[in-house]
């Protein structure tokens, strides 16, 4: 079908008379691709559990599917540039030879689809989207091809004239909110599982038996033991339904590992002081708290979400969290417009001295906010869109990036705490501001002789490197 033949729908409400149906979860290209544990299709999962409540005949390709013991399979597709910078950009996930074979396996059996629905999870990840219906297009080329999520609603022009999709949905479906992930249709069970209460409206006693279904199953095989909430700002949102299920894990002493993965806020727990020692006791073994991207960019604004970092954490700590691990994690988000990047790093460093690790997370404008010549792929948020718009070079946030690494340093199982009290972080910072780390700054040096690098072995011998 004709790209230009693609129709539009808002709020889409699937077919359930009993059909065949391909839910095509499709490889990412991108720059990198660091949560790649974290990436599951929750729209299509749940898809799956409306379909086949309803008979359907539904079968699952996830390219980013991976057993425990593989790595994520990436490709070099080409190298871009940012000003003077070479960036690699990669295809992530299963080999397109991989997908190919698994159509044909369906082709020759006699099964073929009559519905194809992808989920395209963002926008600048479109050109894997394309991949993914040119193969099924190939092989099932009477199937209707449906595209929802993020891509579509946020890019919708793009996608109608570049997915080659025959109904692009605009928003979300109807009919998914609240439902359970179906995660039989995967070869093994995965890792890990997203919860997502959604909008609300169901009770309480449906979200725990969905989680004991998962976590709690006596098939070893079919058990979950990661799980993380695929709502936003999900304690504010839905605080009946969330302390309900800590609560029931609690109470049946589940061996689980939860994950905040930045849907919590610090400033939830200070409203609520007992929370902290909830999430401990539930078993959340992570909190990476939400960045500040919602916030303005004033020094106010800056030093109010501090001082809830500082409480948060010392109620963390009162409930049982090791400070200054990965355990507890600040955010802030960098490559917004307007931003001032000696008051973003400075901000950085401070966060890092409070929660002890730091993520930054770049910024990930919408489409209208880019500039209309700028091709969706390079929207990536990655590539720090607007960093010639602040009167920087894109080198210069890759070294925002290296000051959070720096900041994440290990010392004794602990990240080193540059802003802190004591006599070694003093002489740190003073050796940074007098440079007198470097030795062509040291008097009594000649400055044009090389400097020798190295380290001392086990033996005690230095070791040139």
């Amino acid at each position: 079908m004709l790209a230009s033949s693609a129709k539009i729908v808002q709020g889409y409400t699937p077919e359930t008379d009993p059909r065949r149906v391909l839910l095509f979860n499709p490889p990412v290209y991108d720059t990198r691709f660091p949560w790649s544990h974290w990436q599951q299709p929750v729209t299509l999962l749940k898809l799956a559990t409306l379909l086949r409540s309803s008979g359907c005949d539904v079968r699952l390709i996830d390219a980013l599917y991976r057993r425990p013991d593989e790595k994520l399979t990436r490709r070099r597709i080409e190298v871009l540039t940012r000003g003077e910078v070479s960036i690699n950009y990669w295809r992530f996930g299963q080999l397109r030879f991989e997908l190919n074979t698994q159509l044909n396996g369906w082709q020759r059996e006699g099964w073929q689809p009559d519905e194809v629905y992808l989920e395209g999870f963002t926008t600048f990840w479109w050109r894997g989207i394309n991949e993914a219906i040119s193969l099924v297009g190939e092989k099932f080329p009477d199937a209707r091809i449906i595209l929802c999520s993020a891509y579509p609603s946020l890019a919708t022009e793009h996608a109608v004239i570049h997915s080659g999709a025959d109904i692009i949905v605009v928003g979300a479906i109807e009919g998914l909110s609240g439902l359970p992930l179906d995660l039989s249709l995967y070869p093994t069970c995965p890792l890990f599982s997203y919860l997502s209460i959604a909008t609300g409206t169901g009770s309480s006693g449906d979200l725990v038996n969905e989680f004991l279904a998962k976590a709690n199953t006596k098939n070893e095989q079919e058990r979950v033991r990661q799980f993380a909430f695929a709502d936003h700002d999900v304690i504010h949102k839905y605080p009946e339904q969330f302390r309900t299920l800590l609560k029931a894990i609690i109470d049946r002493k589940l061996r689980i590992s939860l994950y905040a993965l930045g849907n919590i806020y610090p400033h939830d727990l200070v409203d609520d002081p007992e929370l902290a020692s909830l999430l401990f006791r539930a078993g959340f073994k992570q909190l990476v708290f939400a960045d500040d991207r919602d916030m303005p960019l004033t020094e106010e604004a800056r030093e109010e979400q501090l001082e809830s970092y500082h409480y948060a954490i010392e109620h963390c700590v009162n409930a049982g969290y090791r400070w200054r691990t990965e355990a507890l994690v600040g955010s802030v988000c960098i490559g917004r417009p307007d931003e001032q990047l000696e008051d973003i790093a400075a901000f950085i460093t401070k966060v890092a001295h409070v929660t002890g690790s730091i993520i930054v997370v770049p910024y990930q404008p919408s489409p209208n906010e880019c500039a209309s010549d700028l091709p969706l792929e390079h929207q990536n948020g990655k590539l720090f869109p607007f960093a010639e718009y602040n009167g920087k070079s894109y080198r210069t946030y890759q070294d925002l990036l290296g000051l959070a690494a720096v900041l994440n340093a290990k010392y004794r199982s602990h990240t080193f705490d540059f802003l802190g009290d004591g006599l070694i972080p003093h002489l740190v910072r003073s050796s940074i501001v007098s440079k007198s780390w470097d030795p062509r700054n040291t008097p009594g040096i000649q400055n044009d002789r090389p400097v020798i690098a190295g380290w001392f072995n086990k033996e005690g011998k230095w070791v040139r490197s």
